[in-house]
This record gives structure tokens, C-alpha cells and sequence, in this order.
């Protein structure tokens, strides 16, 4: 009490304001106001109970301490601090009453760990809290080794929240563009919903390549991302130029300049609002084969973009979607534009509920007031392609042809639904009316030559001119469902159900290559070939027109599913599974009264199940009841050879997939239970989609192994193809999976094999090893195009991300 000092032994904690204490010993000089904090050694000598001191946000470990707790100032004896994403140990640290801290013989490192794997080892060192760290001449050690890695100062920034600065650019070099540093630049966090990045490329060769990309996120409203990238490439093997009109030629380096747009938008979802996306893929065709970085994007030929907005209205039933798309082949360099895409449409109105009486009475009229419905759907667009004919227009020079040759128009379809209805108890019978009409502002004359050479031609000539182009048709669908149950004494399987769908319906629609509709033109065929030939107006257009050829046609399907009831001993309950034998064997075809030949269509047999919900299985078999003479189909019918048979057996397919881990199996079934969408942020990137030369976003430890195999084929029966004729065959085997050899180690592969060419499809190998705060990975592509190797080693946290290894030979390095 003289002194003003209190002690505090075993556990002692204090709580002062915002500041808290706990340690195995504490002295509380209230005279200075300094509070004394240490550990006790245990019987082996180890230090027990040592400090753990709070301030507001921040905290220290240490084995001794002293804190003013009125001027805020302290020193702290092996201090371990966090600060952001790195930690910081120091034999002495000083902290100030503007919370800074000042260190003597201090670490940095991103490790955990009381003895860290890896620390950059500095003997004076600034901390200012929340902002960043500040060194004096600093080396890197690594498992206790000291490196000569290292600068006279260091500067490590460590913000709470997102923060702007400077991107590392990476280094090495390619075959074509010579040695290079990629992806450096300039981080710009705008605020706390958009961050972007400006970044370039440049080249020893003098190829360079700038972009832009941002990133975008408001939580329960929208997210995004989008980019903008140019880049030059010079070709490899200088050629003479034609354009020096004096001297001898001069060899120059054709340039190709490209460009490549990226923007993706999603909605959180909201119910009873509007919903805008986007998803935007263009550029020139010549960018994927420049500077495509994996081999998906090198191979794709097409790419397709969609800006949107659609919205049910509320106490409505009307819905519409405004829309621009594109679609690009850049192997054909073919674009096309619908701008604006304009859909509007209704949910199913009832009109005649209105009539129905408040209490049902049964007569049959009562099912058309009540089920009796129709829908009404209007697209409006404009279409704008730079394919003309055969000819492809440069899309820069030749915008305003382009302009000049778009079409638009606009489309109605009226559905008429008349209800259902019971048939001798256990039919359904459902009759239906559709009409569909096109306006369109173009149209197709045709002008037919004959020459004495006997060379004929035809003239098409485009017009500009309103049309209402007009179909219609009518049908009727009869169908039932029958059960059939099969029991059994045994004790496991109980029982087997079968159940069939049969059903047949009815569709009636006119001739409109009739004369009268004027939707087609008759002209004589081409070089004194006997008959005619009846051609379009409206052939490319935006629309089209109805097909010329009459329906009256009888349908009829066949579907079949078998089940099986078996004793299980995981359902206390009922105490019974149902297994699919079958999910789905259809068998269907139909009957054309109105055709001049070949009224009678192919036998398809579809079948889709999963064999002991561990095989997917999906085959199709096609049968012809007619003849073939020479691979030609004749009008005589098969069973009029005499030889019993009603139809011939011309092609199939078959696909089988599975997983031979059932763990994964259980996983992908408590997935897709999962009613929530799982947003970007918690998708994990999959070890075997990795990018060549770079790191996964995530590696998953939790599936120990996966073994993913597949089988598709197609056979085409030679004896019904013409003469010369190569069937079209594929058979092709599919592997991918991974596997962990260890708690750390993982192992990815993708494989095929093509049966009929006999070649390995595209083959990888990844390795990935989690070394604590590092991590490692090894991809090895063994041949191909993408043949090479790479390997990544480096420090997990992002704000050490640039102190890496990197070792990398592929088909753009070396």
C-alpha cells in the first residue's frame, strides 16, 4: 500500500477501457501507472501464461512487457504481432502514443507459426498500424538459411481495407516475341465496390499490349467484372516489302493489332424486380491465336455475347426482355449483331373462367371454361452480319454495306390451348391450335436464264418490301398411363413397377408452298434437269418462311420406366430403396398422310438411366422401315422382301460416364438439394481446370480422390451409305480425376483416347503441395500443341505474392 503496487499471480487479466491484459503475472504500479506483465517457467523451463496484451483491434504476444496506460506508451520483449495478412516477431518493441510500433532485431513473414518457415529479417523496423511496415536493409532467410535476397529498405503496405499500388510484372521469354515483362501495372482501388487495374505487356521484339480490368461487387444488389485489351504482334519471319518504288526491297515484319472485350454482370436475386445481366466475349479473330494462355481458349472457334434486361410486371401477367446479342467465328472472321431484341409476352390466360359456375355441375363444357388457355409471344429485332451472300465484309471498311444490308421485322405466335379431357375414364385428350405470323421488310425475287450453252442460271435479286408471311396448324394428343407391379418372395428385392406412357397424337398443317400464299416461286431445275424446283422468297432472311410441304401426321410414342423396391437396412423408416432399373426407354415415330413419298418416318429408340446410380447411360438407336438401293432410300418398305423384317437397323450412339467414388456421388446429390445459389466468391476453381503456367484459385483436400471415366461412340451402318461414301464414326475414351497421395499432396490428370484415329486426346498432369505459407504446383503437358512444363513456387498471402519461383516452358515460353 506505501509503494502504490499491486501483484496479481495465476492467470491475472485486466480490462481497462478499449485495452486488455492477460498474463501469469501482473504488477500495477499506480503511482507511475505502468502495468509489468511475464510468464513463469514450468519445471521443464518453459515459459507459461506469457502476456497476451489488446489494444482496441491490435494484439501482442510477448514474454515480458511494460504499458503506460496513461501515456500509451509501452515495451514489449519478443513481441509477435499481427498486422494485416503478415506477422511480426522482434526481440524489443516500442510502442508510442500514436500506436506506432519501433522494433530491434525484427521479422516479417506471412507464416503462422511461433518459428516461422520464412521471415525477411530486418534489424530496425516501423510499424504503423492498419497502413504499413517499414524496414531498413533487409534479407530474406528461408528455413533459418539467410539468402542474399534483399534491399537497403522495405516498404510493405498492410491496410485493413483494399488499397491502391503497384503490380509486379512478371518475366521471362516466348518463342515468337522474345524475352518480356507481362501483367505489370497499376492496382486502383476506387472505393469499396470497385477496384481496377491498368496493366501492359512489352516485348524485346516490339510487341507490346495494354488493358484495363475492373472488378465490381454490391452485396445484395449486382456483381461483375470486365476488361479491355489490346496488343500488337509482330510476325516472327520478316518478308520483302511491295511498296519501295526505288532500290531493292526492304524487309519488314507485318504487324497484327488486336483487340478483346470482356464483361460479365449478375444480379443478386430479388424478387419483383427487373433483372439486367450481361455477358460479353469479342474481339478480333486474331486475338485467342496470339495470346490465348490455356489450350480451351486456343481451340475455341466461336464466342458468343448478351447484354439484357427482363422483368415480369407486377399484377400482370405480362413479362419482356429487351436484349443485344453478337455471335463471332473467328476461324470464318463471320460476326453478327441482333440489336435491339425485343420479346414481350404472357403467362397462360384463361378467358373463358369467367363463365364457369361457382358451383361445378360436370357437364363437359365446364372443362374448356376452365382449362381453356392461350399465350401470345412477340419478338421484334434488327439483324446486322457482315456475311453477304458467300462474301465476307471487312467490318471496318464496310460498316455502312453492313448497315445497308440489316434486316428487322417482327414475329407473333398465338398458342391455344382448349383444356383436357377424360376419354373412357383413363384417356387424356388434348386438343391444341397455334398461329404464327412474321412481318418482314425484305424479300427474294428470282429470275431464271436459259442460254443455248445450256448453261442455266438464276438471278436472285433482294427487294425492299413489306410481307406477312403466315402459318398454321392444328393437332390433338391422346395418351395414358399403365402400371404393372411384379412381386417377389425373396429377401431383398420385393418388387419391380412398370410403367408405360403410350401416346399418339395428331398435327395438321397446309401446303404453304402453294402458289396462292406466294411465299415460294417455281422455277424450272437447272441444266435441262427435268421437273421444278420451288425456292423461297424469304430464304436467309430474318425469319424465313413455313416449310412448303404439308403435315398430316400421326405420331405416337412409347415411354417405359422400371423401378425396383428392395430392403434397405439405412431406412428405419419404411425400410425400403427404390432403385431406376430404366428412367427412360421411348421408342417413337410417326406417319405423314400427306406426303407424296416416304410417308412412313424412322423408328427411334431413346434410353436414358443410371445404373446403380453409379453409371450414366444414354443410348439411340434409329431404324428405317424402307429399302436402300446403292445407299440410296427407295419408296418400297422393308418387309416387302419377303424376309420378316419390319425395319433396318442404320445408326446409334452411346455415352456412359461415371465416377468411381461414391463419396462424390453423395456430394453432388447434397448439392444439388442445395435451393440457394452459390455465388462466385465460394466456387472453388478445380484442381484439373488450371491454367498452364499459373496457380489455382483453390485446391479442394476435402475429396480424396476422384476417378472421373467416359465413353461416347457413334456407328453408322455401312451398308447404308452411297458409294465412296466414309462412314462418320467416333469412338473416343475420357479420364480425368485426382487423387491425394498425402495429408499435402495432390495429384490431378485429364486424358483421352480416340479409338478410330487412334490418338491421346489433350493430356495434363498437375501437382500441387501445400508447404504451409507456401505452396507449390508442377503441370506437365507431355505432347501436342500445348507440350511444355511449368512449375510455381511461392508464398500463399497475396501481399507477398511477387516472392515466388517461377519456371516455365510451354508453347509461348522458353
Amino acid at each position: 500500500m506505501v509503494q502504490k503496487i499491486m501483484y496479481l499471480f495465476g492467470d491475472a487479466k485486466i480490462d481497462y477501457g478499449t485495452t486488455s491484459l492477460v498474463a501469469e503475472q501482473i504488477q500495477i504500479n499506480w503511482e507511475t501507472s505502468t502495468l509489468y506483465a511475464n510468464g513463469v517457467p514450468d519445471s521443464a523451463g518453459k515459459l507459461m501464461g506469457t502476456p497476451i496484451f489488446k489494444d482496441g483491434e491490435e494484439m501482442y504476444e510477448a514474454e515480458k512487457m511494460a504499458y503506460n496506460y496513461k501515456t500509451k506508451r509501452g515495451k514489449i520483449t519478443g513481441a509477435i504481432t499481427k498486422q494485416g495478412e503478415g506477422y511480426i516477431h522482434a526481440e524489443v518493441v516500442k510502442k508510442n502514443a500514436d500506436n506506432e510500433l519501433f522494433g530491434q532485431n525484427a521479422q516479417y513473414t506471412t507464416c503462422d507459426l511461433k518459428h516461422p518457415h520464412f521471415f525477411i529479417n530486418a534489424h530496425k523496423m516501423k510499424v504503423e498500424p492498419g497502413k504499413k511496415v517499414i524496414t531498413g536493409p533487409f534479407n530474406l532467410w528461408i528455413g533459418d538459411v539467410p539468402t542474399p535476397l534483399g534491399f537497403l529498405f522495405g516498404l510493405f503496405p498492410t491496410p485493413k481495407k483494399r488499397a491502391s499500388g503497384i503490380i509486379i510484372p512478371t518475366f521471362g521469354e516466348t518463342r515468337e516475341r522474345g524475352f518480356y515483362l507481362r501483367n505489370g501495372g497499376y492496382y486502383w482501388a476506387v472505393n469499396d465496390y470497385l477496384g481496377m487495374r491498368f496493366m501492359g505487356d512489352i516485348y524485346s521484339l516490339g510487341d507490346y499490349g495494354l488493358s484495363v480490368h475492373g472488378d465490381y461487387y454490391k452485396r445484395y444488389k449486382y456483381r461483375g467484372n470486365f476488361s479491355f485489351e489490346h496488343s500488337t504482334f509482330n510476325a516472327p519471319d520478316p518478308i520483302p516489302s511491295t511498296d519501295a518504288s526505288v532500290g531493292p526491297p526492304r524487309l519488314f515484319r507485318p504487324q497484327t493489332k488486336t483487340y478483346w472485350v470482356r464483361w460479365n454482370h449478375s444480379p443478386e436475386s430479388l424478387g419483383g424486380r427487373g433483372r439486367f445481366t450481361a455477358s460479353v466475349n469479342a474481339g478480333s479473330s486474331s486475338y485467342n491465336k496470339v495470346n490465348a494462355t490455356d489450350p480451351g481458349q486456343y481451340l475455341s472457334s466461336t464466342f458468343q455475347s448478351s447484354v439484357s434486361y427482363s422483368r415480369s410486371l407486377p399484377n400482370a401477367p405480362i413479362n419482356y426482355d429487351i436484349r443485344a446479342s453478337h455471335f463471332q467465328n473467328v476461324q470464318t472472321k463471320e460476326v453478327t449483331f441482333n440489336l435491339p431484341d425485343f420479346t414481350l409476352g404472357t403467362n397462360s390466360l384463361y378467358p373463358f373462367r369467367w363463365l364457369a359456375p361457382e358451383v361445378p355441375t360436370g357437364a363437359w363444357y365446364e372443362n374448356i371454361t376452365n382449362q381453356a388457355y392461350f399465350t401470345y409471344r412477340l419478338n421484334a429485332q434488327n439483324r446486322f452480319t457482315n456475311r453477304v451472300g458467300r462474301d465476307t465484309l471487312d467490318f471496318a471498311k464496310d460498316f455502312g454495306r453492313m448497315l445497308a444490308n440489316g434486316q428487322y421485322g417482327a414475329e407473333h405466335n398465338f398458342n391455344i390451348s382448349l383444356g383436357s379431357y377424360k376419354i373412357l375414364k383413363y384417356l387424356n385428350f388434348s386438343p391444341n391450335v397455334a398461329y404464327r405470323e412474321s412481318w418482314q421488310f425484305k424479300r427474294l425475287d428470282y429470275q431464271f436464264t436459259q442460254t443455248p450453252a445450256g448453261k442455266d442460271t438464276i438471278v436472285t435479286d433482294t427487294l425492299s418490301r413489306f410481307s406477312r408471311i403466315y402459318n398454321y396448324s392444328a393437332g390433338a394428343s391422346l395418351s395414358t398411363q399403365i402400371y404393372g407391379m411384379y412381386n417377389f418372395k425373396g429377401k431383398k428385392i420385393k418388387a419391380i413397377r412398370h410403367v408405360v406412357n403410350p401416346a399418339v397424337s395428331y398435327n395438321f398443317s397446309p401446303d404453304f408452298g402453294d402458289p396462292r400464299y406466294d411465299f415460294y416461286e417455281t422455277l424450272p431445275k437447272l441444266n435441262n434437269e427435268k421437273g421444278t424446283q420451288r425456292l423461297s422468297r424469304y430464304s436467309g432472311l430474318l425469319y424465313g418462311a413455313p416449310s412448303p410441304f404439308p403435315q398430316s401426321s400421326l405420331n405416337f410414342s412409347l415411354r417405359n420406366s422400371v423401378e425396383m423396391k428392395k430392403v434397405s437396412k439405412k431406412d428405419t423408416i419404411t425400410g425400403f430403396d427404390k432403385v431406376k432399373l430404366i428412367d427412360n426407354l421411348t421408342a417413337s415415330g410417326g406417319y405423314n398422310f400427306a406426303a407424296d413419298s416416304f410417308n412412313l418416318s424412322d423408328l427411334l429408340i431413346q434410353l436414358n438411366t443410371n445404373l446403380f446410380d453409379r453409371i450414366s447411360v444414354t443410348m439411340r438407336f434409329n431404324f428405317s422401315p424402307y429399302q436402300f438401293y446403292n445407299g440410296r432410300r427407295i419408296t418400297e418398305y422393308e418387309f416387302e422382301r419377303g424376309n420378316f423384317s419390319l425395319a433396318r437397323f442404320t445408326d446409334a450412339s452411346i455415352d456412359l460416364s461415371t465416377d468411381l467414388n461414391p463419396e462424390n456421388w453423395k456430394r453432388e446429390k447434397r448439392e444439388s438439394t442445395n435451393a440457394y445459389p452459390v455465388g462466385p466468391e465460394t466456387q472453388p476453381t478445380t484442381f484439373p481446370q488450371t491454367v498452364a503456367g499459373s496457380l489455382p484459385e483453390y485446391v479442394d483436400f476435402d475429396i480424396k480422390w476422384s476417378l472421373f471415366l467416359g465413353f461416347n461412340a457413334t456407328y453408322f451402318n455401312p451398308r447404308y451409305l452411297q458409294r465412296g461414301q466414309e462412314p462418320s464414326q467416333n469412338r473416343n475414351i475420357m479420364v480425368h480425376g485426382t487423387v491425394n497421395p498425402s495429408e499435402k499432396w495432390k495429384v490431378a490428370f485429364s486424358s483421352g483416347y480416340d479409338m478410330v484415329n487412334k490418338n491421346v486426346s489433350f493430356t495434363k498432369i498437375d501437382l500441387y503441395r501445400d508447404l504451409h505459407c507456401w505452396e507449390m504446383s508442377i503441370g506437365w503437358t507431355p505432347f501436342g500443341y500445348a507440350q511444355g512444363y511449368y512449375v510455381n513456387i511461392n508464398v500463399k498471402s497475396s501481399i507477398l505474392r511477387d516472392l515466388k519461383f517461377t519456371r516455365q516452358q510451354t508453347y509461348q515460353n522458353r
